[in-house]
């Protein structure tokens, strides 16, 4: 899967959980408000319903943070289009070295042969 589909379902799958969170939210308020009409609310079950809403606020804040901090796609076409261009240049350089390792043999060769005739006794 490519990064930016990764990207994209990571963008869809956050706004459904934020989604999801307000909806649940949303129910315990109509619960609330419904057992408040009826005389049974109480000041703890506003104020736990509370601290969900402030820990989930605080939730969505981390999250958006994240984002900001994930690349854009004209940046991710930038990046693939650098590694591409990175891929080319160390293919031609692994070609040439190909090239000099066979100079090298035929070098090193050499090299043995006039070893071989010095210690013969030229």
């Amino acid at each position: 899967m490519e990064l930016l589909q990764y990207q994209g379902l990571l963008v869809f799958g956050l706004g459904l959980i934020v989604a999801l969170g307000g909806w649940m939210l949303r129910s315990h308020i109509l619960q609330i408000v419904a057992d408040k009409t009826a005389g049974t609310a109480s000041a703890s079950a506003v104020k736990a319903l509370d601290e969900r809403i402030d820990a989930h606020d605080g939730r969505l804040a981390s999250i958006e943070t994240a984002m900001r901090h994930l690349p854009t796609a004209e940046q991710m076409n930038a990046l693939t289009l650098m590694f591409a261009d990175l891929r080319g240049d160390v293919r031609a350089v692994g070609a040439r070295l190909e090239g000099m390792e066979k100079l090298m043999t035929a070098t090193g060769r050499r090299v043995e042969l006039i070893d071989e005739h010095l210690k013969r006794g030229a």
